[in-house]
């Protein structure tokens, strides 16, 4: 929802209805979907839950789209690789659109003594909202196999199937 506003506003509110009614616009997750509905755009296709990339891959092999076809992709925070791979293999091209970046904060002090809360024990609990997260915590740790024990020893919280999946791919 965010990053459709921040878009919104880059291209000039009152003419998003106008602009995106040209087009077939797929909605991942309710958040954009009511954010686009709020900018007065209807015609949005809503991905079923729980809206993974997968999930849009397969709302997009629904609309029979021919192969060359442009998919401009909003960036969610960083690129979704799993979606524009899975664009390229069905031999569309892409258009990869940032509208925000997550990145490390300047200052890691925060992150790192997170980190050691969990490595040492005194933590029992840790929460992850975003994918981005799970990211920065392997990327600022200095042992990722370490990291990866102390998540075992505490219970690991995730909003989210694309949470999940970033814990996943970390053994976690």
């Amino acid at each position: 929802g965010v990053g459709t506003r921040a878009l919104a506003a880059a291209l000039a509110p009152a003419d998003v209805p106008a602009l995106l009614a040209r087009t077939r616009v797929v909605a991942r997750g309710p958040k954009p979907l009511a954010a686009l509905r709020e900018l007065g755009v209807a015609n949005a296709i809503p991905v079923p839950s729980p809206d993974t990339w997968r999930e849009v891959l397969a709302t997009l092999d629904g609309l029979g789209l021919a192969p060359g076809s442009l998919v401009a992709v909003q960036e969610y925070g960083g690129p979704p690789r799993e979606l524009l791979a899975g664009l390229a293999a069905r031999g569309h091209r892409t258009l990869a659109v940032q509208v925000y970046r997550w990145a490390l904060p300047a200052d890691t002090t925060a992150l790192r003594a997170g980190l050691a809360a969990i490595a040492s024990g005194a933590a029992d609990v840790a929460v992850f909202t975003s994918a981005t997260q799970v990211e920065h915590a392997f990327q600022v740790a200095e042992d990722g196999a370490a990291l990866r024990a102390a998540f075992a020893r505490v219970a690991v919280v995730s909003i989210g199937p694309v949470r999940r999946a970033a814990l996943d791919a970390h053994g976690v």
